[in-house]
């Protein structure tokens, strides 16, 4: 048998790397707060705490307050202003003590009656005699418990799969030496750290604590303590941090990277391998620009609840309105019902997050610069990622709104996918169990073609993909280290400090455009206007913007890289990023072949800030393993294609050959133009196609109006657009016959139209709710435009000549009137006395 070597003395030394320092100091903060919470219940000793971060914040603990005991100290008043005994009512203490042993004793007995019965303590309820709140509180009180028994059992499904994912139910402690036995160390000081005793019973034996003067007064202090301290709700692991090993990098870093750091965020458990992990292909919809934004689908509960949620990597939590919000807007879903969802569970108010003012649940809040404030619960729930994801779905821990203000009460979208750094950001949920790697990639739709694409986890980057260092610790946000700009080959007369202001150059794919610093914007906005001397300067569409804009550019967008200039982003290990005229400007609405500048003023901040518009049609790559950002510039509407999940780091992403059936990840192919592509000079007029689909036909039947809006959402078109043209039984299957047709009076579409609808069609990129089952594309077809052009001439044809005999009977009925009018004067009745005038008298 080993012998152990006993206690050791443990070097205690400063940590040289700056981020480990910092992580070390959130952990031990908190450590620190929860003793002199414990020592002040204990010994009703006075305390304050002020600790000072390595960036200058101050953090505070005081019992009973910390203003009241720091005054004391500088005025060298050190008699309590109370004996310890006023703050602990014994009396009350010790009558609750009794009470509580006395309950305990009850249900200590009852347990042992239902024990030897074989019964549940819920089968004893006398539900007949509570009342309708009590009655609540009991219905409560169940669903928690099933959300409970859920969780358990796929925990243990989990472990039987031999499945390494985190169990959603440790308890945190801090790692103390005896925990560490005989290992050799560096035991981190928290930095900054000034403590002030203002009670000298801290530092005296125990016999000397005010309460220790009688054992009959210890003891419940004791007790107390234990009861406090014996929280039968495990902390949500998603709140409280862990201490795990680190992942070990998920690729070798690329040399296009000059520096590597292991991330401090991520605190992980040892897994055998990267590629049995998972990642999730998700869509994303709508446009930058026309939106403001782009959003995914989330699926949220059991069964299923749909909700769009804005992509926003500036955000830390995600969040959806709550079915009992009554200040938020009208949004494109229902608002998700925590009470329809069986494993659905409100996170306890803790000591790691804010709790409400009843001190029961969890809550957050946040707001963004434009003053718009979103609040709510947090709580935890099952969350899918759709059709197309490898990932199964996992819980996470998502705010539920009760209030909205500003833009987030009036947008259509439902609420944020928050893609930032922190507890409640869901890719740390999701790295944290262990479900993805630390990564995920972002690309956003061109000028002309909205949409896009999102993965949550990683993927081989492209051969051809620039990469630049992101400092976890430079700020809050995704930092690129961005050193100069180019305007066409020039580079503008900046330093280079003068990206690095405040938060430096911030990444945030939730803001629509990009602002620069004023001395910065000013060189750039000269730089361009000395390379556009051939267009005009014309205003802006908001007369309430300065915006600056220029016509005779052409609607081409592909031809506007022969007009404006390329613009250049340098990194600081020399990489660059060039921007097309997409990236830097913007369509002006009201006047056609207009474009006006994307890039702003960043008024007196002087944070570089690049929102989406600067990323349009770029594979965005967050890796943060290896802090590290990459761009790879391709068409996102065609990423699906492309994009490729395997190992293989030698070509760039190819197109995928998927099987259709399936809701994997499409597999690898040679790089190849898809077999869908659409000669040049084939006019479309309608596109059909036939799906099949794994549920049966009195199942579908009545829900066939809903799939159809589905569909169109997810081919981008009108509902108008999209005609059922057959519903059919095959087997235990459904199988369905649609159209799709141009919108409005158009005839045909345009090729890239077609190509988009087809390839999302024929690529299984469809992301139909859960409750629909999988598909399976049986057929497809284009069809020329001839025949609805006939149909639609004959239309015309028809409604002429109808309008030409109805104003022909008009003209007709209008002459009868009027001759029938003459007559009636001619023929008129004229009294016998009346004059008659004199006429002349006509020859025969």
């Amino acid at each position: 048998m080993k012998k152990s070597s006993g206690r050791q003395k443990i070097e205690i030394k400063k940590l040289n790397v700056k981020s480990r320092r910092q992580v070390t100091f959130s952990k031990r903060r908190a450590g620190l707060f929860n003793k002199a919470a414990e020592l002040s219940i204990l010994s009703g000793a006075e305390i304050a705490i002020l600790v000072f971060s390595s960036t200058g914040k101050i953090y505070t603990f005081g019992h009973p307050n910390v203003d009241m005991l720091i005054d004391r100290f500088l005025t060298s008043n050190f008699v309590p202003t109370k004996p310890a005994e006023a703050y602990l009512p014994l009396e009350e203490l010790n009558r609750d003590l009794k009470d509580a042993t006395a309950e305990f004793e009850i249900e200590k007995m009852r347990a042992e009656r239902m024990r030897n019965t074989g019964g549940f303590w819920w089968d004893e309820t006398e539900m007949e005699c509570m009342g309708i709140e009590e009655l609540k509180r009991f219905r409560s009180s169940l669903m928690e418990l099933r959300g409970k028994v859920a969780e358990k059992v796929e925990e243990l499904a989990a472990v039987n799969q031999e499945v390494l994912i985190t169990s959603p139910s440790f308890h945190h402690h801090a790692t103390t030496i005896e925990d560490l036995g005989s290992q050799s160390i560096q035991l981190p000081l928290p930095s900054s750290i000034f403590f002030i005793s203002l009670t000298s019973a801290i530092f005296i034996p125990l016999q000397f604590f005010p309460m220790a003067k009688s054992p009959f007064l210890l003891l419940p202090a004791i007790l107390l303590h234990f009861f406090l301290s014996a929280d039968p709700i495990s902390p949500n692991p998603l709140i409280t941090p862990s201490h795990r090993a680190m992942v070990l990098p998920l690729y070798l870093s690329s040399s296009n990277s000059s520096k590597f750091i292991s991330n401090p965020h991520r605190h992980l458990r040892q897994f055998p391998t990267s590629d049995n992990r998972s990642n999730a292909r998700m869509r994303l919809y709508d446009d930058l620009l026309l939106n403001g934004y782009y959003t995914t689908r989330l699926w949220i509960g059991t069964p299923p609840q749909q909700f769009a949620l804005i992509v926003d990597t500036g955000s830390t939590v995600t969040y959806v309105p709550c079915s009992t919000c009554e200040q938020c807007g009208r949004h494109q879903d229902p608002k998700f019902d925590p009470e329809s969802s069986s494993t659905y569970k409100p996170i306890k108010c803790n000591i790691d997050c804010t709790c409400d003012s009843d001190g029961v649940q969890c809550v957050y809040e946040r707001q963004y610069a434009e003053m718009s404030t979103s609040s709510g619960v947090l709580g935890e729930d099952v969350i899918s990622f759709g059709n197309q994801s490898e990932l199964i779905p996992q819980r996470a821990v998502f705010g539920c709104e009760n209030m909205e203000t500003g833009d987030l009460f009036s947008q259509r979208a439902d609420g944020i996918m928050g893609l930032g750094t922190g507890d409640l950001s869901l890719v740390d949920q999701l790295v944290e169990k262990g479900a993805i790697n630390d990564s995920f990639s972002l690309c956003y739709g061109g000028m002309d073609i909205g949409g896009g694409a999102m993965v949550l986890g990683g993927i081989s980057p492209p051969s051809d993909m620039i990469f630049t260092y992101s400092d976890p610790v430079r700020s809050p946000y995704y930092n690129v280290d961005l050193k100069e700009i180019h305007v066409a080959g020039k580079k503008l007369p900046l330093s280079s400090s003068i990206f690095d202001g405040r938060y430096g150059t911030v990444l945030d794919s939730g803001t629509t455009y990009a602002y620069l610093p004023a001395e910065a914007f000013g060189a750039f906005k000269d730089a361009i206007m000395d390379e556009l001397h051939s267009l005009k300067k014309i205003d802006g569409p908001d007369p309430n913007f300065k915006d600056i804009c220029f016509s005779g550019a052409g609607s081409d967008a592909a031809e506007l890289s022969n007009i404006f200039p390329t613009v250049d982003m340098v990194f600081e290990n020399g990489q660059k990023l060039s921007l097309a005229p997409e990236n830097y400007f913007f369509r002006h609405s009201k006047v056609h072949g207009a474009y006006c500048l994307g890039i702003f003023e960043n008024g007196n901040d002087q944070t570089t800030l690049l929102g989406g518009i600067v990323v349009r049609n770029t594979l965005v790559m967050y890796d943060r393993a290896h802090s590290k950002i990459g761009f790879w510039k391709t068409n996102c509407s065609e990423l699906w294609e492309r994009l490729r999940t395997s190992d293989d780091n030698a070509h760039a992403p190819s197109i995928s050959t998927k099987s259709h059936g399936s809701d994997m990840a499409p597999a690898s192919a040679p790089i190849e133009s898809p077999h869908y592509t659409i000669p040049g000079e084939l006019q479309i007029g309608r596109i059909t196609f036939e799906i099949l689909l794994n549920k049966s036909y009195t199942d579908l039947e009545p829900h066939i109006t809903e799939l159809s809006d589905h569909i169109a959402q997810e081919l981008n078109v009108s509902h108008s657009q999209v005609l059922l043209l057959n519903f059919t039984m095959r087997g235990n299957d459904s199988l369905i016959k649609l159209a799709i047709i141009p919108y409005g009076s158009s005839e045909i579409f345009s090729h890239a139209t077609v190509n988009t609808i087809i390839s999302k069609i024929v690529e299984h990129h469809m992301q139909l709710p859960p409750t629909f089952g999988s598909y399976q594309v049986v057929r497809w077809n284009v069809e020329p435009p001839m025949e609805r052009s006939m149909w639609k001439r004959l239309y015309v044809l028809v409604g002429l000549a109808i309008i030409v005999i109805f104003i022909l009977g008009l003209s007709a009925l209008g002459a009868w009137f009027i001759l029938r009018s003459r007559q009636q004067a001619i023929n008129s009745y004229k009294p016998v006395n009346a004059a008659v005038p004199e006429q002349e008298l006509q020859p025969l």
